[in-house]
C-alpha cells in the first residue's frame, strides 16, 4: 500500500492538513487494492486494451 507511505500524504498528516483516518482502510469502505505495482500494471494494461485504439492516449 503507497497512500500512507506517500511523502505528500505523510508530511499532510503531520501538519494536520489531512487527517490520518482519511488513509486507513479500516475506517473506509475502500476496494480491494492490489497486491504488487506488478498487479497493478496488469490490470491497467488490461483496461486499457479494452478501450481499444481510442483509449490509447488516455
Amino acid at each position: 500500500m503507497v497512500g500512507p507511505d506517500h511523502i505528500g500524504v505523510r508530511l499532510s498528516i503531520t501538519d494536520g492538513t489531512l487527517p490520518a483516518e482519511a488513509v486507513d482502510p479500516d475506517t473506509r469502505d475502500w476496494p480491494d487494492l492490489h497486491t504488487s505495482l506488478a498487479q497493478l500494471l496488469a490490470r491497467r494494461q488490461e483496461q486499457l486494451a479494452a478501450r481499444g485504439p481510442a483509449g490509447a492516449g488516455r
